[in-house]
């Protein structure tokens, strides 16, 4: 369904005022007016109208969103793909409450639904709610039951009214501690059971249905709230005006939280207690009450300071665990070969070296490293900042030497525990890196086109943030289907069904008009079954016959056992093909399993996970790319590999009898099979990563990408065909990796390939 009644606003702002505003009073001419505030959430904004569109069905509704000045291009997006939204372009971040007025004042419907960017509707949210308050005409506004990313319940669905001892006992950790107790799990009410329909203090303002004729007597939200707090406000003058806050746990919504601010920041304590604060102030100071609340207002500020020390810290440990690392491995690596030096005859120990040399060529080192850019954000210049920080430790230690003679204990260990310290750095630093990024294997919830079309998208990566590994149908095949008659009609068909209408598909027998299972777009109606036609069954784990795409795995009651047994590490919904409703009944049912929930919206080369953005094809990530960081040159890329390859033959002794001991497909017993290639990298006869001998004539020769023991774009590492690249495609990846190689994208293409 299309938005309706579309024009576009662009709004300066008016003068700053810091009191409720009434809406203007007008009839209301729909059902529902949706306001959306949004701040640089481009993907995700994006997402949470295409899931509207479907919840609108059947309802009369205006769809508003205001953007706070985002620089993420949020406004071209939403003007291009739904030009029937109401867009407010401010010049300024005018902060939650404040925007959300300027729309709510030009709204005409006789609901206002307070939406964030980052959600996502069930297709009967909408319905649901305004069936809810109109069947309860007393209520001001109503809340649902919202979920996290991982399928969980999110406690801020009901919550009660910030007094100091509720703030007390969220900051003290006791209400997580104690959950059940009316006592200390009042503020998110937790002692009540989240399928109990209730009445509450206030909502959260991520999801909030309200009354019009609630917000006429009541007020627009409180400017003076920037962000944080002004739901709570806002729920407290509704119930002042005599009308109730309920909460309804008959529809769902997800909320993947905090995209602009992070609860890991300091500026996240500050507004949200800071807004726990103001509104302690601004409701609860009054009457007698006044001197008791002013005392427990100074406990609270005082609790807010020490939270915000604690945040601090902890940022603090977070940005200097790896310098801390850094230092220990030099550390280490300079008292071993001290601790060598002095098992000499001719040499007595010296407990002085390991007090003075050992820390300060350590802490030498690192602070080399840092004026090197090593611990900047950026990992293009990590192995270069590594090298060059680590020497001129080492050089002003071998200096200092020759003129403090107290510390000229061993010039040999100062030689010699040079590069093995780099290199002890670099092979730490390559297993943080792999450790980290370690390839992750996915599996696709929804039909056989969509699965396909993003497994061809991760092809064409040149450093791919997960791999398919194959797709299950959103809900079981009724009876009489076969388990590889998966996908709707249209793009989300099975290759291998014998009849499930307009397949995309040319190796399926029959396409009939009329496609099993709706044929149209049937979303929104319950949960659907994806699977049509009497096709044959196709065994799981096998690939499709006659399809290039990944191979069916099973049906939806195999999801727990897939994931436990094969160790999937991300369960990847496609929206086009899997209503909501279904989605989040499947994540809820697994969120106990550790996986990472990812959405794969229609037409988009995007995977919107957990405060993330995955882009799986090398156009959307360009895109994302504001500045290109200055490429390693080709002789530090020459010296990193050599230095890898060396650095594997030192230890090949040792390593090549242990791989013969473990399995055939194990990564070590892979790279000691390649052995020769390796002694190739070292003497600079070969790249580590390079090109593919075929893919080599597509390159100029100015990219400086030479041939490779392991290809940027290997042919093998996907489910895809090599022919059903174009040069292009190829060429963009390459290019890609040329201009934004690191030593993290390198591991990454070693260990996929081995794998």
């Amino acid at each position: 369904m299309d938005f309706t009644h579309g024009r576009e606003y662009t709004a300066y702002l008016s003068e700053y005022s810091s009191k409720p505003v009434p809406m203007h009073t007008q009839d209301a001419t729909i059902d529902v007016s949706v306001v959306i505030v949004n701040y640089n959430v481009r993907e995700f904004l994006v997402q949470a109208l295409r899931s509207l569109q479907h919840a609108m069905r059947g309802v009369e509704a205006e769809v508003w969103v205001v953007d706070n000045n985002s620089i993420d291009d949020s406004v071209a997006a939403v003007r291009e793909t739904f030009p029937d939204v109401h867009v407010i372009a401010n010049r300024e971040n005018a902060g939650f409450g404040r925007a959300n007025n300027q729309a709510i004042r030009q709204a005409r419907g006789e609901f206002i639904f307070i939406l964030n960017p980052d959600t996502i509707v069930q297709e009967d949210t909408l319905t649901h709610f305004l069936a809810f308050m109109r069947a309860h005409p007393d209520c001001g506004a109503a809340g649902c039951r919202i979920l996290n990313p991982d399928g969980s319940f999110a406690p801020e669905s009901r919550r009660s009214f910030p007094t100091p001892s509720t703030a007390f006992y969220r900051m003290t950790g006791l209400a997580r501690v104690f959950p059940k107790s009316r006592t200390f799990g009042r503020y998110n009410m937790t002692f009540i059971p989240e399928t109990e329909a209730c009445e509450v203090d206030a909502l959260s303002g991520s999801c909030m249905m309200v009354r019009r004729r609630a917000l006429d007597t009541a007020g627009l939200f409180d400017e003076e709230f920037f962000m944080y707090g002004e739901d709570l406000d806002l729920c407290f003058r509704i119930q002042e005006a005599g009308w109730t806050i309920r909460y309804t746990p008959g529809t769902q919504i997800i909320h993947y939280k905090g995209e602009s601010t992070k609860k890991g920041e300091v500026r996240y304590v500050k507004l949200f207690y800071g807004a726990m604060l103001l509104f302690i102030e601004k409701h609860l100071e009054a009457g007698g009450r006044q001197r008791r609340m002013r005392i427990l207002t100074l406990f609270l500020r005082i609790g807010i300071v020490l939270r915000a020390a604690l945040t601090l810290c902890g940022n603090v440990t977070r940005r200097v665990r790896r310098p801390l690392v850094d230092a220990l491995v030099v550390a280490a690596t300079t008292g071993v070969l001290g601790g060598i030096r002095f098992l000499a005859p001719d040499v007595s120990f010296a407990p002085r070296f390991y007090a003075t040399i050992v820390p300060v060529t350590a802490l030498a080192s690192v602070v080399g490293m840092a004026l090197a850019g090593a611990y900047r954000r950026s990992a293009q210049r990590t192995v270069r900042a590594t090298v060059l920080g680590t020497t001129s430790g080492f050089l002003l230690i071998g200096t200092l030497s020759f003129f403090v003679q107290n510390i000229a204990y061993s010039r040999w260990v100062i030689g010699l525990g040079l590069p093995l310290s780099v290199i002890a750095l670099l092979a730490v630093h390559a297993w943080l890196s792999a450790r980290r990024r370690g390839s992750r294997r996915a599996l696709v919830v929804g039909g056989w086109g969509e699965a396909t079309r993003l497994a061809g998208l991760l092809k064409r990566h040149p450093s791919p943030p997960f791999h398919v590994e194959g797709y299950v149908r959103a809900t079981e095949p009724r009876r009489g289907e076969g388990a590889g008659s998966a996908g709707r009609g249209g793009a989300g068909a099975d290759p291998t069904a014998a009849s499930s209408g307009a397949v995309s598909d040319p190796t399926a027998a029959s396409g009939g008009a009329g496609a099993a299972g709706g044929g149209g777009d049937d979303r929104g109606s319950g949960p659907q079954t994806m699977g049509t036609g009497p096709g044959g069954a196709v065994d799981a784990g096998r690939a499709v016959e006659g399809g290039a795409g990944p191979p069916l795995l099973g049906s939806p009651s195999q999801l727990r056992d897939l994931v436990r047994l094969r160790g999937f590490s991300d369960i990847v919904f496609a929206a086009q093909d899997v209503p909501n409703q279904v989605i989040f009944t499947l994540m809820r049912e697994l969120n106990d399993l550790g996986v990472q929930f990812r959405m794969f919206s229609e037409g988009q080369e995007h995977v919107v996970g957990k405060s993330t953005i995955a882009h799986v094809s090398v156009a959307s990530l360009l895109s994302q790319l504001k500045a290109v960081e200055e490429p390693r040159s080709p002789a530090m890329r020459r010296a990193t590999h050599r230095l890898l390859a060396l650095t594997v033959l030192a230890t090949a002794p040792a390593m090549w009898p242990l791989s013969r001991l473990l399995r055939r497909k194990s990564v070590v017993r892979a790279l000691m099979d390649r052995l020769p290639e390796l002694t190739a990298v070292a003497r600079g006869r070969l790249a580590l990563v390079g090109s593919a001998p075929e893919h080599a004539q597509l390159l100029p020769a100015s990219w400086a990408i030479r041939p490779g023991m392991f290809p940027v774009m290997n042919p093998g590492t996907n489910t895809m065909d090599a022919e059903e690249l174009t040069p292009d495609e190829i060429r963009n990846a390459y290019w890609f990796y040329a201009m934004h190689q690191s030593l993290a994208t390198d591991l990454d293409i070693v260990a996929v390939s081995l794998r």
